[in-house]
């Protein structure tokens, strides 16, 4: 037995699956019966990983729920779920796609994955985090944005259905979208959503990245987003003092549970701290003295709930702009052609309608100041397929080559 089998290292209890893996490199998995009328776990039985030597020895298995992956000594990554294993369980004859292999986990430093209902996360040895799956009612489980706003589009989720289930477009598969902890970041994309520079010169490419059935723009344009995301302090030209490699913030652990996700995180806060102020550049619209305030001014406190209501009704007035093509209220609309009262006329509508004016998010939030990307615009790129995206600004360059997407290998 302990020739064939060998001693159990590690186990997984899933919802009706045990699996284990032993110190000969081999996976079994037991169909577990637990009813009225019987308790009791079946006869283990192996799962065969692979004919290459080097993959077909298992290190580790985790999983949870009814999902699980398995980690080889060449470093693939395996995953599937309990359902294809119940084939091999009952019939000894396992499916064909019995595991998937997701591009982005292999040989990639995987250190472990966390599964949830829909969803799950890797943890990579460089301290970053990759999301892959769904997050039911756009609940944010991926941890790139959620309650179906555009930044969480702009990071490859596609929305559907009245509750707004979101799921990864199958360019992400390829080289994984990471989670980030970066507030400069969330306010970089949250830019870029309400149409850079400038709204109206971007509108088409936003509804052609955003807001069209083709998967093809959103994929690219997210995986092109991914990159400038990604070594975000090298983009800046920093690095820690202890010259480490390690980023402001390295992930040390990750778990996920149902349509929650949670992470342990080591910050490097003086790191941190440089890379928020290289994203930060003075205001060159104010004088001096009014960029670098001697005593901070006391903040006028607004009523709370009142505060929420107007942001909440104006948030909502400007998707449903952007939805249809145009300019969000922050950005001034083309003026019209018409009679000499026609610009007097639509300015005080336009005051009148404007419950709120949302943050400009090429601001900084500290006073006098205003981010680096306060002049970029909504990217313009060359897709795959030989289609340019439309506009007047010139096209926008891949920070790394744009990779050869394998959009079936992840599904």
């Amino acid at each position: 037995m302990a020739e064939t089998v060998g001693q159990v290292e590690n186990f997984v209890l899933l919802e009706h699956v045990l699996l284990f893996s032993t110190d000969i490199g081999k996976i079994f998995a037991a169909q577990i019966f637990w009813s009225d009328h019987q308790q009791r776990v079946a006869e283990p039985v192996e799962i065969t990983i692979s004919d290459a030597e080097n993959e077909a020895f298992a290190t580790d298995v985790q999983g949870s729920f009814r999902s699980f992956a398995i980690f080889t000594r060449d470093g693939t990554v395996l995953t599937s779920n309990q359902d294809r294993l119940m084939g091999l369980l009952r019939d000894h004859q396992a499916p064909d796609n019995l595991f998937t292999r997701v591009p982005a986990l292999q040989h990639r430093g995987v250190i472990s994955v966390a599964f949830g209902d829909y969803h799950f996360h890797a943890l990579h040895s460089s301290g970053y985090i990759t999301s892959y799956g769904n997050e039911p009612q756009a609940c944010g489980a991926l941890g790139l944005g959620g309650h179906g706003d555009p930044e969480g589009r702009l990071r490859g989720i596609r929305y559907q259905g009245m509750g707004g289930d979101g799921r990864l477009v199958p360019h992400a598969y390829t080289e994984g979208r990471r989670v980030w902890f970066e507030e400069e970041k969330r306010d970089w994309i949250k830019f870029l959503t309400a149409g850079g520079v400038d709204a109206e010169e971007a509108s088409q490419r936003m509804r052609m990245a955003l807001g069209t059935p083709d998967v093809r723009c959103q994929g690219e344009v997210s995986e092109w987003i991914e990159q400038q995301g990604r070594d975000w302090e090298a983009k800046f030209g920093l690095k820690s003092e202890e010259d480490d490699e390690l980023g402001a913030y390295f992930a040390l652990s990750v778990t996920a549970a149902g349509w929650h996700s949670g992470a342990l995180v080591l910050v490097n806060e003086d790191l941190a701290a440089k890379v928020q102020a290289a994203c930060e550049v003075r205001d060159p619209s104010l004088p001096a003295a009014e960029a670098e305030p001697e005593e901070p001014e006391a903040a006028v406190a607004e009523d709370a709930s009142s505060s929420l209501l107007s942001n909440a009704v104006s948030t909502a007035l400007d998707y449903g702009r952007w939805f249809l093509g145009l300019a969000p209220y922050n950005v001034p609309a083309p003026q019209p052609h018409g009679g000499r009262n026609a610009t007097a006329g639509h300015a005080n509508n336009h005051r009148a309608e404007q419950i709120h004016v949302p943050r400009d998010y090429g601001d900084s939030p500290r006073e006098g100041y205003k981010y680096v990307w306060a002049s970029e615009h909504f990217p313009r790129l060359r897709l795959s397929n030989g289609v340019e995206m439309p506009g007047e600004v010139p096209f926008d360059e891949w920070r790394y080559p744009r990779p050869e997407f394998d959009l079936g290998a992840g599904l």
